[in-house]
């Protein structure tokens, strides 16, 4: 489960590396899990990058650490927290996903995260 102050992996190509929790999104919610979205500042990214660190954007939770139950009954966790960038309108930022996503976020009607993703489970 991700809480404030998490740090998380980003794996779009916008450029940003890592990033840290600021906030989680939702009606009272303290902790997130895949499939939800957060508001995260960026602590690492390269040179020539669309985002600049201490920049403020919205994201999506794509794989955890914690087990999560998945729709065919099997427990799934990942080596790390992973994260999408999101714009203001929730639009991806990147245009592509570089690395392993989870298809939990079918269910939250992100198809087009998933067209975009080479590898998904």
């Amino acid at each position: 489960m991700i809480t404030q102050g998490t740090n998380l992996k980003v794996i779009d190509n916008t450029g940003a590396k890592r990033a840290i929790c600021i906030r989680v999104l939702g009606n009272g919610k303290h902790t997130a899990g895949i499939g939800d979205i957060i508001i995260v500042s960026i602590r690492r990214c390269s040179k020539k990058s669309k985002v600049r660190i201490g920049g403020i954007y919205k994201s999506l939770i794509v794989r955890t650490r914690y087990t999560s139950n998945s729709r065919s009954f099997l427990n799934i966790s990942f080596l790390d927290n992973a994260i999408i960038l999101l714009s203001d309108k929730c639009d991806m930022l990147g245009t592509r996903i570089n690395s392993l996503i989870s298809k939990d976020i079918i269910i939250q009607c992100r198809r087009k995260i998933i067209s975009s993703s080479k590898y998904s489970i």
